[in-house]
């Protein structure tokens, strides 16, 4: 019985994937059709330049966009989700120190996703082999978040990429998953997102521009949560996920330990994007100053 649920919810995940994708494509469609026609044959020259440059991307350096960005939250939510509700030896959490030993095989090298790594295998061996000991010391630490934590991946190789992001490049830690789960009566989602980003994002983000990286710039962080109506007992539709995905330059969490410039200027800094509860394939910039 216990195969059969895990192999529905399975199938499930993938045609919510594949219906979120869907979905996100269509919504991007309509929105080409509004534009002037000059604009509709720029965006068409663009798409077919993209569907034919397959080739070109594996060979170069590949900037994170804001689709990119949509990607990486939506499945950072969806497999917290199968991590929180399914835990079984197919959706197991991984700890730092199942990843660590993972991540220290005299073989291993990070599998870079095509749609936003860093496509130049021969630039990622460089980095990682140049980085290793530094970054399994991180991803290894059990309290890099300043608390518990867990790791949601199918692949250990999957922990970690080197992504381009404004022409610099950035470590990417996309599958953090902590098991802190907000009562939506009680806070807003992005009351949600800065008490996420304060606890664990900062602490992370401080301990990661610690290590002596070469040839890295900075830093990107998705880290997962839950929320739910405390007073609704129907935990199948009222436990959701939310992530936020946090983009930092190595100078400026430095110059924040170093109390050279302020919270307030730290976070004027740093890139945040929120996909909450409400969200199904977009994540979308927020600003937590005033939260």
């Amino acid at each position: 019985m216990k195969k059969i649920i895990l192999c529905l919810v399975a199938v499930l995940s993938i045609f919510f994937l594949s219906d979120n994708l869907a979905s996100a494509k269509e919504k991007k469609q309509e929105k080409k059709a509004t534009g002037t026609k000059t604009e509709e044959s720029q965006k068409e020259s663009d798409s077919q330049k993209k569907s034919t440059g397959l080739e070109k991307s594996i060979l170069q350096q590949v900037n994170l966009s804001s689709d990119n960005i949509d990607i990486i939250t939506m499945l950072a939510k969806i497999n917290w989700n199968l991590r929180i509700n399914y835990e079984s030896d197919q959706y197991k959490k991984v700890s730092p120190e199942q990843l660590k030993a993972v991540l220290q095989k005299d073989d291993f090298i990070p599998t870079m996703p095509e749609m936003y790594g860093l496509c130049d295998e021969d630039k990622v061996k460089t980095l990682w082999n140049t980085n290793r000991d530094s970054i399994i010391e991180y991803v290894g630490n059990a309290t890099l978040l300043g608390g518990d934590f867990f790791y949601y991946i199918q692949e250990p190789s999957e922990i970690l990429s080197f992504v381009s992001y404004k022409d610099h490049t950035y470590i990417l830690l996309d599958a953090i998953g902590v098991e802190t789960i907000f009562n939506t009566l009680r806070l807003q989602s992005k009351d949600r997102a800065k008490k996420i980003f304060d606890q664990y994002a900062v602490e992370a983000l401080s301990k990661l521009s610690s290590k002596p990286f070469k040839g890295i710039e900075g830093a990107i962080l998705v880290v997962t949560y839950g929320s739910k109506n405390f007073l609704d007992k129907s935990r199948g539709s009222n436990l959701k996920p939310e992530a936020i995905l946090v983009i930092s330059s190595f100078d400026n969490i430095r110059r924040f330990k170093n109390g050279d410039i302020d919270d307030q200027e730290f976070a004027k800094n740093t890139i945040i994007f929120l996909s909450d509860r409400d969200s199904v394939t977009e994540a979308r910039r927020v600003n937590l100053l005033s939260q």
